[in-house]
């Protein structure tokens, strides 16, 4: 009788690229990308808004999935062999990997429709906003989400161990399909990613569809900046695409031939090709945090300030943030008023606005007997003169 784990011996080169990718690329990135967007919420308290909770809540489910990610993928690559230990494995050694992934995928789903209803509540109800969006509201959702997607993960557990008790509980490979029934795969896409889907969309499409109108209705007033129309749809076109378009990529295939499965009566998932199915599930962990977090400008600054910390840290690049060392490496002779500016206000903030930088100057017109060195207030001025002015004196000192 031909074993049924044949099909899902994976070629050498085949198997060693996708741990690789997965391992050495995929997860790095993952683990990166969501550790940034974490940092920065902790450390800057102007971050911790309830919309940001929402964005922290998505890396922690997606650094989850880094962290999952090399174990499960020698958990599947291990499982390829045809050994007849392998061959009458528990049922239940193969679920437990399953729903921890499934638990951290559901959240992260569930997170990504919670901030579309932020972002629509925001244009819906932009007047009861602060007082529907709060603080402890947030974290109620947060940790509801967190226990319904755990109480999904293990479903697939839960039925195999009590529900469906007199069936067998040893299979012959670990794939999703075979150890995954078909119940509890439909149980799994209606109770998650089904209504999220729904919900993500729905939301979005009015976003775009409100934005589009607030356009028209400000550009048909100001008829000066019509010109501009055009590519403030396309904007709001291209953040709809985006944020929409990828989640459908990167979700619906594997969701689409759990379907087939279920409906059809195929084996899509219970061969080979379940794992390279949920490439794409997690390279959404990986896409996400510059979908939701770095479009943000303000997240944006945060996590550029908290990598150049840590590289100035390291040695690696002087930190820009450490006015002490701007000071020291400064050359006089040629600085610049232009590189100036960024660190005036960078550094130079304090919490009552009396703290002043100084910074040496190149100005040739320094009275005799006078240091040389500006202060903030003065250099600042001087760099927000317009062009013609600054022209002016430069020819005057010349």
């Amino acid at each position: 009788m031909t074993s049924r784990v044949s099909p899902r011996l994976y070629s050498e080169p085949l198997a060693v690229a996708t741990a690789v990718l997965l391992v050495f690329i995929l997860s790095p990135m993952i683990l990166c990308g969501n550790s940034l967007i974490l940092t920065a919420v902790y450390r800057f308290k102007r971050l911790r808004t309830p919309s940001n909770y929402l964005l922290a809540s998505l890396a922690s489910s997606d650094l989850g999935v880094g962290l999952f990610l090399p174990v499960g993928m020698y958990l599947e690559l291990t499982s390829s062999n045809s050994d007849n230990v392998r061959e009458t494995i528990n049922v239940g050694l193969c679920l437990v990997p399953y729903c921890l992934a499934i638990s951290l995928c559901s959240a992260s789903v569930l997170v990504m429709a919670a901030i579309a209803v932020d972002r629509f509540t925001s244009l819906a109800q932009p007047l009861r906003y602060n007082n529907l969006i709060t603080h402890t509201s947030v974290e109620r959702y947060i940790v509801a989400f967190w226990l319904y997607a755990l109480l999904v993960g293990f479903s697939p557990l839960v039925y195999s161990q009590c529900i469906a008790a007199s069936a067998s509980l040893h299979v012959r490979n670990c794939s999703f399909g075979s150890v995954v029934s078909t119940p509890v795969q439909l149980f799994l896409f209606c109770s998650v990613y089904g209504p999220s889907a729904l919900i993500l969309l729905v939301c979005y499409c009015y976003i775009y569809v409100v934005a589009r109108y607030h356009a028209r209705a400000i550009y048909s007033v100001e008829l000066s900046l019509r010109q501009h129309q055009d590519g403030a749809h396309s904007r709001y076109g291209q953040t709809l695409a985006i944020t929409v378009g990828l989640f459908l990529c990167l979700w619906l295939p594997f969701q689409m031939c759990m379907l087939l499965d279920i409906f059809r009566g195929t084996r899509i998932l219970s061969e080979w090709t379940s794992i390279y199915l949920a490439l794409p599930i997690f390279a959404s962990s990986a896409v996400n945090p510059w979908v939701y977090g770095y479009r943000n400008s303000e997240v944006r600054t945060s996590v550029q300030r908290v990598m150049e910390e840590l590289l100035g840290r390291l040695g690696y690049v002087p930190s820009h943030y450490a006015c002490q060392d701007l000071l020291a490496a400064t050359n006089a002779d040629q600085a610049e008023l232009n590189s100036f500016a960024s660190h005036v206000r960078l550094c130079a903030v304090s919490p009552n606005r009396t703290t002043l930088l100084l910074i040496p100057t190149t100005r040739q017109d320094t009275a005799e007997g006078s240091t040389g060195v500006t202060t903030v207030k003065e250099t600042v001025v001087h760099l927000e003169l317009p062009p013609e002015i600054q022209g002016n004196e430069e020819k005057a000192g010349m």
